[in-house]
């Protein structure tokens, strides 16, 4: 699997498999308990995938590539708890009821937060490969 990116917003129920970025970027159309086993489950795998990239580039003594995964895992682990805060500043503004502007709130804050994580991933994706051309020179 990939590292998550901004491509797709809509998850297909075809015959394809979505990838974790279409997953997550769905999410903001969508409720998190809307998540069918197989989205879960891909989301589970790629946060596995990046916890064996971690571990392997730690044993092969590999700090950079050891730093990426920990960042990427701790980008998401962030985001996450945004989404929460979210969640709990959207669900305060709806019960003093500002319906409208709870809903616009929700939506706009799950968008900003899925671009800001796909920035800071692209960001740190880009800072690994620079470290790398620089130590090939």
């Amino acid at each position: 699997m990939t590292a998550f990116t901004a491509e797709a917003a809509s998850v297909s129920k075809g015959g394809e498999k979505p990838t974790a970025a279409a997953i997550l970027a769905s999410l903001a159309f969508r409720n998190k308990s809307t998540l069918t086993r197989p989205e879960k489950r891909i989301l589970k795998t790629e946060f596995k995938h990046q916890l064996k990239v971690y571990v392997k580039a730690k044993l092969t003594k590999d700090d950079e590539a050891a730093k990426k995964a920990v960042l990427i895992i701790l980008s998401i682990i962030g985001a996450v708890g945004l989404v929460f805060l979210l969640a709990a500043l959207a669900c305060s503004i709806s019960c003093n009821g500002s319906t409208g502007i709870a809903v616009l709130v929700g939506i706009l804050g799950l968008v900003a937060i899925i671009y800001l994580l796909t920035f800071a991933i692209n960001k740190i994706q880009q800072h690994h490969k620079k470290g790398m051309e620089e130590k090939a020179r």
